[in-house]
């Protein structure tokens, strides 16, 4: 697909990554709908961006309802980019249970509502784009993040289901799986870093899209060959799994 003139919704643009993602998704010509619980950072972004082909849509994703709303509020979309999520680290345990369920519903629920509330149009004009975001953390166990992944493959695997349901409808599907991403400031400490910079997150976003890629993961070759140990020999790398950030 080419992202010029197209309508998209991305949810979670008020963050440092989130905002780059919305900037290289304009600089392809999109029409953005940008979405987050932060309207003074999504006002800012449009600020920047002159205001043109970008409008703020204040949004929360805890429940079914809330994903709908957005979803009516942004209209007939060409691409959804579901990027808004919740990365807690920690043993189970010590977890509250509200956040247990807030994590799910945001990282996982949200994007299966926007993606029930978005498909019947895109699949009426046959076309559309679906960019789902799982992590690395939805390919191989890591310690601390039991309940991150858990979402993570549940992203993954709905996605990949999806793909299957939707072929020949003109609608696609993407899953973009980062590593650990860079913040602000993160460039400038000493010493050697696996984490990838946010630039690069967003690349495989407009990838995937004009691409049309099933899966993109976006992490240093040295953890890609880690995972690709991990799959042959999964019982290594639950012994060795990494550290969480």
């Amino acid at each position: 697909m080419d992202l010029q003139g197209k309508s998209v919704l991305l949810t979670g643009a008020s963050g440092p990554t989130g905002q780059v993602i919305a900037r290289e998704l304009h600089s392809k010509g999109a029409n953005l709908k940008v979405s987050a619980r932060n309207v003074e950072a999504l006002e800012g972004l449009k600020r920047d961006l002159e205001g043109e082909r970008v409008e703020v849509l204040a949004g929360n994703l805890e429940t079914p309802e809330d994903a709908r709303a957005l979803a009516e509020r942004a209209g007939d979309l060409d691409v959804l980019v579901s990027f808004a999520g919740i990365s807690p680290v920690g043993p189970i345990e010590e977890h509250p249970t509200d956040e247990v369920d807030r994590v799910i519903d945001v990282n996982l629920h949200a994007p299966i509502h926007l993606a029930q509330a978005v498909l019947p149009g895109m699949k009426e004009r046959g076309r559309g784009h679906l960019v789902f975001f799982s992590s690395i953390s939805g390919k191989s166990p890591s310690k601390g993040r039991s309940l991150y992944s858990a979402a993570c493959y549940g992203v993954r695997g709905f996605a990949n289901c999806l793909h299957l349901d939707l072929h020949g409808t003109g609608v696609d599907v993407t899953t973009i799986m980062p590593g650990p991403i860079m913040t602000p400031g993160d460039d400038e400490k000493p010493g050697f870093s696996l984490d990838i910079p946010p630039e690069r997150v967003a690349k495989a976003v407009v990838r995937g899209i004009e691409r049309n890629k099933r899966e993109i993961t976006v992490a240093p070759v040295v953890m890609k060959v880690f995972l690709g140990i991990g799959n042959l020999a999964p019982g290594l790398l639950l012994r060795t799994g990494p550290e969480p950030d």
